[in-house]
């Protein structure tokens, strides 16, 4: 749609004009034209869309939240069922934790050269993959496939949360504040 045009691929040149943004700075939905026959800008136009998008993100947000306090709160149980230890009680969480905190950073990386959306869908599969691989663990009560399991869904715990930006980068910037506000009280 013509009011969502952050170019990804096409930095620094506007899709509608075909010339760069004034300045040094990359080009965003601010530097669009008035559309033509209508009285409103195309961010004026595509603001139910945003709207949409920021409560599906939200919604979305709002589940995740509860993935996580399932994957940490199951995460020592299932730990300590598939070895028969109690001493590893806490292991389960550090390595759902710690996946995610190695994860993030070059999920950001690639962010950059392929595009958000991109990593975030591959954040979603994922988490989709992690959980699978964790019952297989439980399945065959094989140790090791239980906590790759759970560093998958760690790395897709902290992928997927990279989507928090993508509010700001959806809205012109006098309503930013307000769709960061909406998505991230989905996120608590």
């Amino acid at each position: 749609p013509r009011g969502t045009l952050r170019s990804e691929g096409l930095a620094g040149v506007s899709p509608l004009q075909g010339q760069p943004p004034t300045g040094n700075r990359p080009w965003s939905c601010d530097d669009v034209p008035m559309s033509p026959g209508t009285l409103q800008s195309p961010d004026e136009a595509a603001l139910p869309h945003r709207r949409r998008n920021a409560l599906l993100l939200a919604g979305g947000l709002v589940l995740h939240g509860g993935m996580i306090q399932l994957a940490v709160a199951l995460g020592t149980v299932t730990i300590v069922a598939v070895t028969g230890r109690e001493g590893v009680l806490g292991v389960g969480p550090a390595v759902y934790l710690l996946s995610g905190a190695l994860a993030v950073a070059p999920a950001g990386r690639l962010s950059d050269s392929v595009g958000r959306i991109t990593v975030i869908r591959g954040g979603y599969v994922l988490g989709v993959i992690g959980p699978a691989v964790t019952a297989a663990g439980c399945a065959t009560e094989w140790a090791p496939l239980a906590f790759a399991g759970l560093a998958l869904c760690g790395a897709a715990h902290a992928i997927v949360l990279l989507s928090r930006t993508a509010a700001a980068e959806m809205f012109p910037p006098a309503r930013r504040a307000r769709a960061l506000s909406v998505v991230l009280f989905g996120v608590v």
